[in-house]
């Protein structure tokens, strides 16, 4: 009974953890997404940081566009740098 309910929960726990989306500790830097916009109810435009360049992709529920690329990378939001901060191995 007891093994039972140890297996319950960390089934429980993994499925709150996948519907709260976190980012993975020391996953890929790389690529991330800086920021997003909801156009409607299933299209939206996303920043996406990749390297050290920015695009502005397009996204619907059938593709994903590459609608260019920004001349002026944005400035990455507190929370995302806060969050590296804790991330990245220090030096």
């Amino acid at each position: 009974m007891s093994s039972a309910l140890v297996i319950g929960l960390l089934l429980a726990l993994g499925w709150g953890l996948r519907r709260l989306k976190l980012p993975a500790l020391g996953g890929n830097r790389q690529l991330r997404v800086i920021t997003s916009l909801a156009l409607g109810h299933k299209e939206k435009l996303v920043v996406v940081q990749v390297g050290e360049e920015q695009w502005l992709l397009g996204i619907t529920p059938q593709n994903i566009n590459r609608l260019g690329k920004l001349e002026q990378p944005l400035e990455v939001p507190e929370s995302q740098s806060l969050l590296r901060s804790f991330t990245e191995p220090s030096s």
